[in-house]
């Protein structure tokens, strides 16, 4: 009895009461054991209880004991996840590979985890449901990839969530304030950004303005408001005559003028294009300016693109790591300027430490960044690229925010738990 009251009087006061029941008996129950071991009698009880005082503080703050499988904490929040069915992101079970890692690492430090499959049809049980469970929700879907949701819906069933009181990971404002293409325009004057940036919203804007900034720099880089994995962003550079009648299909007929001529490469894939400068416009206003609210992005070309990208991991407002990212570079890939893995680039994932003159800097600026962009939670999971400039200087290229894939490195999930469940407890 004395050695019971010790062990819970000292795990007490060492946990002040946090500590879950089935810790408690661990301890105990390990302290029982050493003591036999070491065969006291009664002679030596004064003994009997050091041990126990110095086992029960050894193995409760260790988290160490022999009834591992029991339970040691109990789900202190309700957290839903939410996908979709469709795309290629799935596997065979109809789930993200990733969202199982997720789930995992988010029960391990003790919240409760449910899946929930968005539709647009099903958007009011949806609702209801996550609505009447969760404390938080997390949205693994890239809104406009998928058959059965679309982007308007689906932020509308989010925004409902969050005037329920669910908190958001991310809320649809912070979506579109990280992943649209026009919110980069916020950034112009940053030490980190490129000020040569313009933005077109109707086709109008386009025709006349991009082809004098084209003339201007020879090389401009065009991008769609939205988008992944580098679709409907065009390096766009003009060429001479002999390098239109080089690289041109033989229904061509070019004319004497090759300023009118340019190659387009769009960096999902690297392929080429070349088009009289009208068509290729026509082209942009057609596929990327088709609806209001439509914006196209002109950009500064970088030419040290090739020499690739550097993308930092984050998680919250922690870097996780850094991925150095290398287009392929071979005698058929000349006029290569991605460096997604889908145009053949290589990704190596390295340390924060190994990058501190982009990773410092950056943390610097990051708050200022934010702030500018209107972005209340920084997202559990998002990426920003960057891209050598003059002087050894890098800029942002991307910032990627609505559902960032982490399949091939499982071991973030444990990560994303904890700032998750730390950013969650903050707000509560």
């Amino acid at each position: 009895s004395v050695n019971v009251l010790w062990t819970v009087n000292v795990i007490y006061k060492r946990n002040r009461g946090s500590v879950s029941p089935w810790r408690s008996v661990n301890s105990i129950f390990v302290c029982f054991v050493i003591e036999a071991e070491f065969n006291m009698t009664s002679k030596f009880s004064y003994m009997r209880a050091i041990v126990v005082v110095v086992c029960s503080y050894l193995f409760t703050f260790c988290d160490f004991g022999l009834l591992r499988g029991f339970k040691q904490d109990l789900p202190r929040f309700k957290i839903a996840i939410i996908e979709c069915p469709g795309g290629a992101d799935k596997g065979e079970d109809g789930h993200r590979k990733d969202t199982h890692y997720l789930v995992d690492g988010l029960r391990t430090h003790g919240a409760d985890v449910q899946v929930f499959t968005y539709t647009d049809e099903q958007k009011e049980d949806v609702l209801a449901e996550i609505s009447a469970f969760a404390d938080a929700y997390v949205s693994r879907i890239d809104p406009g990839e998928y058959e059965f949701c679309t982007e308007e819906n689906y932020f509308e069933m989010l925004s409902s969530l969050i005037n329920h009181g669910v908190i958001p990971f991310n809320s649809p404002k912070d979506m579109v304030a990280l992943g649209a293409k026009k919110s980069l325009l916020e950034l112009v004057g940053m030490y980190f950004f490129p000020n040569s940036t313009y933005l077109y919203s109707t086709p109008q804007e386009l025709k006349e303005l991009f082809p004098i900034t084209l003339k201007d720099h020879g090389n401009r880089v065009l991008k769609q408001n939205r988008g992944s994995k580098g679709e409907g962003v065009w390096w766009v550079h003009i060429l001479n005559p002999f390098q239109a009648a080089e690289l041109a299909v033989a229904s061509l007929n070019f004319s004497d003028d090759g300023q009118f001529y340019v190659k387009a490469v769009e960096a999902v894939d690297n392929h080429h294009e070349v088009h009289l400068l009208d068509s290729f416009i026509d082209k942009v206003i057609t596929n990327y300016l088709k609806t209001p609210g439509d914006f196209v992005i002109d950009m500064e070309f970088l030419p040290r693109i090739a020499e690739g990208e550097v993308r930092l991991i984050l998680s919250g407002k922690q870097v996780l790591y850094v991925v150095n990212k290398q287009p392929i570079n071979t005698k058929e890939n000349l006029h290569s300027f991605s460096a997604n893995l889908g145009a053949g680039a290589s990704h190596i994932w390295q340390k924060p430490a190994d990058w501190g003159f982009i990773v410092e800097p950056f943390l610097l600026h990051m708050d200022e960044m934010l702030d500018r962009l209107g972005v209340d939670t920084p997202p559990i999971l998002w990426t920003v690229d960057f891209i050598r400039h003059e002087n050894n200087n890098f800029v942002i290229s991307e910032i990627n925010a609505s559902c960032v894939g982490f399949s091939a490195h499982p071991e973030l999930a444990a990560v994303i738990a904890k700032v998750l469940l730390r950013m969650l407890q903050q707000m509560k």
